[in-house]
């Protein structure tokens, strides 16, 4: 085979698992390598480039327990994008799942809210959005009020709950308002319940909790 100049036109291989190309808001994986960029193609970034956090900024891929070393690509995998409540990227990917009358129904009626003091995390499995949390931050506080989860997912919320944990400003206090079938996954992330509720525990980060587990609601 042969290129435009009758030269040998030898195929640069590319990992697509080991590295993405970042457009505008896309992802870019952690345990990703240093790559070139292929003839006429998009640079490729990698997940240490991104530590400044740009505006926009990506958290990546979640492995089950046991997993090393680099993504695989592997459905099993989860996806973190971390996005501003107000940005275009977000009502692309979640808009579908926030007016879908069946994830509405899951999330006990309420429908979903966002605003420029809301901060998103959605999950993804692929191409799939699987589930997404946004937190509201007022008045030095966050709170967690509404999230979803595909088919409650423990692992989904999980890796959600992990990066709500670590986006807080500064340390700041961390609260949620629990689904009651949820409350065990959330206190395994380091929640503890200070208040039941019907259908609801309210439930508050705390560091001495994160080996947690246990139900404290009365």
């Amino acid at each position: 085979m042969t290129g435009n100049c009758g030269l040998p036109f030898r195929p640069t291989a590319l990992n697509v698992t080991s590295a993405l190309p970042l457009t505008g808001d896309a992802a870019a994986a952690v345990h990703a390598q240093d790559m070139p960029s292929p003839p006429g193609g998009k640079r490729l970034f990698t997940a240490q480039k991104l530590h400044g956090r740009p505006k926009n900024s990506i958290f990546a891929t979640l492995r089950p327990p046991g997993k090393q070393g680099r993504s695989t690509g592997n459905m099993n995998e989860i996806e973190i994008i971390r996005l501003d409540g107000t940005e275009r990227r977000l009502y692309e990917l979640v808009a579908p799942l926030a007016m879908d009358a069946a994830v509405i129904r899951w999330n006990n009626g309420y429908p979903f809210k966002t605003s420029g003091e809301h901060t998103w995390y959605v999950a993804r499995r692929g191409r799939k959005v699987c589930g997404f949390m946004p937190v509201r931050r007022s008045r030095g506080r966050a709170l967690i009020d509404n999230y979803y989860a595909d088919g409650d997912d423990p692992s989904v919320l999980a890796a959600l709950l992990a990066e709500a944990v670590k986006g807080r400003d500064g340390g700041a206090r961390l609260d949620a308002m629990v689904q009651k079938r949820h409350a065990e996954v959330f206190a395994q992330g380091g929640f503890e319940t200070v208040a039941g509720l019907t259908k609801y525990d309210k439930m508050t980060y705390s560091e001495t909790g994160r080996s947690g587990g246990d139900d404290t609601a009365a």
